[in-house]
């Protein structure tokens, strides 16, 4: 994600305000953005389904409860703070600042396959 948001920002510094009519009007980097998104849907099914694989069955509901109200929190706060990025930076500046919160999934995910992987010696 890190590496395709690093690619198609410098494509994005010299698009002029004209008028896009088609598709081939549009930058490169309106289609290379996008792409981020597509790296990312994966991890979010995985995390889910390793923590409700790690508790009880009764306890699912719960989680998965749990999982769609801060999902949804997460989702809407993410694109508030952003917008308020935009407004105090700009659109160029608030795309490289997207970074942190990248290279901080990867941190996290380093940690919680290190936890699921426990886990599942001590299950085993």
């Amino acid at each position: 994600m890190a590496v395709v948001m690093l690619l198609s920002l410098p494509l994005a510094e010299n698009v002029t305000g004209a008028e896009i009519t088609s598709w081939s009007d549009a930058p490169l980097a309106a289609f290379l953005i996008p792409l981020i998104g597509l790296m990312m849907a994966p991890i979010y099914p995985v995390i889910n389904s390793v923590m409700l694989s790690a508790l009880p069955n009764e306890q699912h509901a719960s989680m998965t409860g749990l999982i769609v109200v801060f999902s949804a929190l997460g989702g809407t706060t993410g694109s508030i703070v952003t917008g308020f990025i935009f407004d105090a930076v700009g659109g160029q500046q608030a795309f490289y600042l997207s970074l942190f919160p990248i290279s901080a999934l990867v941190v996290t995910l380093f940690f919680f396959r290190r936890a699921s992987s426990s886990l599942t010696a001590k299950g085993a």
